[in-house]
């Protein structure tokens, strides 16, 4: 298995994808983390990132890094318009996974998701996709939710 996250290691299946959901499912885990970002046009992304950027995982068009590229700061069609998933294999090369699609692969693998805690609406998607098979961390109001909160 190749490694993630750092930009000297050959990344094959992209972290905190939906293809990462379908690996964690083959190899038997039951739930999976992922960090959830606003982009500005109030649309929500999954991935590691970087002091509020895309960090190592992905590159733009011509395979450079894209580090720093801020999500905030951002439209969703933008981002996926113009980077993509850091892979040694070209079918894992996709644009940033929104938050619905990870979910949505969380559910048809029947796994959980231990989601980082964005704002309100994150949680609403989350649970509307998921239901009782969501996990949140960081500080969460105990008024949005009612199931496993880590804090």
């Amino acid at each position: 298995m190749e490694a993630v996250a750092y930009r000297d290691v050959p990344v094959l299946i992209p972290s905190q994808s939906i293809f990462d959901v379908e690996k964690a499912k083959n190899y038997g885990y039951k739930c999976i983390e992922a960090n959830c970002h606003k982009t500005s046009d109030n649309h929500y992304v999954v991935t590691h990132g970087i002091d509020g950027g895309l960090g190592h995982d992905f590159n733009d068009s011509e395979e450079n890094d894209a580090y720093g590229i801020s999500i905030s700061g951002n439209t969703l069609a933008y981002l996926q318009e113009n980077y993509h998933y850091r892979s040694t294999n070209e079918k894992y090369r996709v644009p940033i996974t929104t938050l619905e699609d990870f979910l949505g692969a969380c559910k048809k693998h029947n796994m959980y998701c231990m989601l980082q805690y964005v704002d309100s609406a994150s949680v609403n998607i989350a649970k509307s996709i998921l239901g009782n098979r969501l996990i949140i961390y960081g500080d969460v109001p105990r008024s949005l939710f009612q199931g496993p909160i880590l804090e």
